[in-house]
This record gives C-alpha cells, structure tokens and sequence, in this order.
C-alpha cells in the first residue's frame, strides 16, 4: 500500500484520532473483569465497536493512519481485533495504526499489537502517577514485558 495518505485531490492527512472509550477516573474507560471496583457497569463506548470497524476500514484502505484512544484493556483488545480484520481483507505492511494512552493494556496486547504492527502511544501520566498507580494497571512495565 506504499500511496501517501490522502482522501482526494485536494485534501491530504497524516492521520486521524477516533475514540473507543472514555477515562478510567469517569469510570467511562472500557475495562473486562471485573471491572470497577464499588462502581456499576464496565465503561461506556464511544463508539459501537462495530461501527468503528466500519470506519477503520474505510480509512485504512485510504491509506490513513487511525490513532484510537483506549484507555481500557476492552476498548484495546476490540481495536486489536478490528486491525487484525482489516489487515486480513487489507495487507499494509508498513501501517501506523496507533493505540493512545494504553492504561491498562496487558502485556500479552502489547504482545499482539507488536505483531501486528500496531503502536503504542502511552499517556505518561498513566504510568507513573495517579489511580494507576494503586490499580491493576502497570502499562509501562507491561510494554517491558510485551
């Protein structure tokens, strides 16, 4: 897919931002079990996951980076899975599709996201200081491990 990223003539992008999820301290961040602690639900979706494989594809067969913000393991594992699909209709070797923030992303979907050739671009506060540094979440050690 070596073509410059473009939409038309006249108009040309090195990227676009989506959105998957929200924040872990909205309590809007999509996370998988067991979810938040003394809090109802497990996040709230930006946009329907099935929806945004829809405009994935559009963009990655335009030859446009997409950067998805994922705070959640959830909304990262759904974005892993949906490059993983376009990428099988749609070989793009040297794609920079780009997971943002990272929050709680395990080791083995750095693992993934590696292999497929999907970045990561780790929100720092999230590593080192606030909530996730009493939760679960220990992204920056999982990215050494991934």
């Amino acid at each position: 897919m070596g073509r410059p990223p473009y939409v038309g003539y006249f108009f040309r992008t090195g990227g676009i931002k989506t959105y998957l999820d929200g924040s872990i301290q909205g309590l809007s961040a999509c996370v998988g079990w067991p979810g938040y602690y003394k809090a109802e639900g497990a996040g709230i979706w930006n946009e329907i996951p099935e929806q945004f494989a829809a405009k994935l594809a559009v963009y990655h067969r335009s030859g446009i980076n997409v950067h998805t913000h994922c705070n959640g393991d959830e909304a990262v594992q759904v974005f892993i899975e949906k490059v993983k699909d376009v990428l099988h209709d749609c070989v793009w070797l040297n794609h920079r599709h780009t997971v943002q923030h990272c929050a709680l992303t395990t080791a083995a979907q750095y693992r993934k996201m590696a292999k497929l050739g999907i970045c990561a671009n780790l929100f720092i506060n999230h590593v080192w200081t606030g909530l996730t540094s009493t939760t679960r979440s220990q992204s920056g050690q999982n990215a050494r491990k991934g």
